[in-house]
């Protein structure tokens, strides 16, 4: 899902962390432009 990976060494767990985090945001940040350009459209853009 990750279309960009990172290769940043920031001790494996670190690295990892930052790297599902940056996952989330990108996910969160998807639904709700999502839903701001569709005006309400969060849950139909999710089902």
């Amino acid at each position: 899902m990750k279309a960009t990976p990172r290769t940043r060494t920031d001790g494996g767990a670190g690295g990892g962390a930052t790297g599902d985090l940056g996952a989330l945001l990108t996910v969160v940040l998807g639904l709700i432009t999502s839903s701001l350009s569709t005006g309400s459209g969060a849950s139909s853009g999710i089902g």
